[in-house]
């Protein structure tokens, strides 16, 4: 019996894409593509903090480890771990819209070229900007976010000439355009993202 069937995976409450193939050549043509990194995977998250807006590779090595304080296994930064890159494309500066403190967010595109555990989340906890919502990665739970702010939101390969090029865009949905809804921009360029 040929395999067939879901590609790649999704972190345990991250919306969007995930790829299902239903032939066994497909698969085999998807998973290749995955080994040799040649796929595209973009993400739109939200973050503590205000994350530098240059473009830039995050390139902190991270290592897999079960904590003392639950189950479930977390991801570190630590230079003997496996090597991770984690592109920042585009980065949009937030706060809360009946905010009067000085707690700011950011809304970041990122782009994987590694597929680690909980690499997003790792890498900006590691530079202070833990995601919204994710308290494994010292995010803070919002009642205007009921989880963390993570989406798939664009996955791109090829799958050979049969197929061609797969290219699949998926909008944000309900809950996070919710919790978008009680930002606004801070400035500058931030209103164009």
């Amino acid at each position: 019996v040929g395999q067939h069937g879901i590609v790649h995976r999704l972190d345990t409450n991250t919306s969007g894409i995930v790829l299902c193939a239903n032939t066994y050549k497909a698969y085999l043509m998807a998973q290749l593509q995955f080994v040799s990194r040649k796929v595209c995977k973009e993400y739109v998250c939200l973050c503590h903090g205000r994350l530098t807006p240059e473009p830039r590779m995050l390139e902190a090595s991270l290592q897999v480890m079960n904590t003392d304080d639950d189950d479930f296994p977390h991801s570190f930064v630590d230079k003997d771990g496996q090597q991770a890159r984690t592109e920042i494309c585009a980065v949009a500066h937030l706060h809360h819209r009946s905010s009067c403190s000085s707690t700011f967010f950011s809304l970041v595109k990122v782009s994987l070229h590694t597929g680690r555990r909980h690499q997003i989340r790792a890498h900006l906890a590691s530079e202070g900007c833990p995601l919204v919502g994710d308290v494994a990665y010292g995010g803070i739970a919002q009642e205007w976010c009921k989880r963390v702010f993570l989406h798939a939101h664009r996955l791109k390969l090829s799958l050979g000439s049969d197929v061609g090029v797969v290219d699949v865009c998926c909008p944000l949905p309900d809950d996070l355009l919710s919790a978008l809804d009680e930002l606004e921009a801070s400035g500058g360029c931030s209103a164009d993202l």
